[in-house]
């Protein structure tokens, strides 16, 4: 979630499924689980699955704006403390 936030932040919109799951290193989970993470993610609302405008082949995932809201609300209560 974190990867999704940074990329929120500076403005990358082409983040995809494969390119979230790359980045993950391989000892911490499976590829199938993180592909169950972000489906059950984008079924709750938290993330958004679109087709990315270079690939349609691919889905590109950008943070809900519930997500966005909570994030923002969660860092400012950590940043507070």
């Amino acid at each position: 979630m974190l990867k999704v936030m940074e990329s929120h932040y500076e403005g990358v919109d082409d983040l995809n499924i494969e390119k979230l799951i790359d980045v993950i290193p391989r000892y911490l989970t499976s590829r199938v689980s993180l592909f169950n993470l972000i489906n059950e993610a984008a079924d709750v609302g938290i993330l958004i699955k679109t087709k990315s405008k270079i690939d349609t082949r691919k889905k590109t995932i950008l943070p809900s704006d519930k997500f966005i809201e909570e994030y923002e609300k969660w860092l400012n209560e950590y940043l507070n403390a």
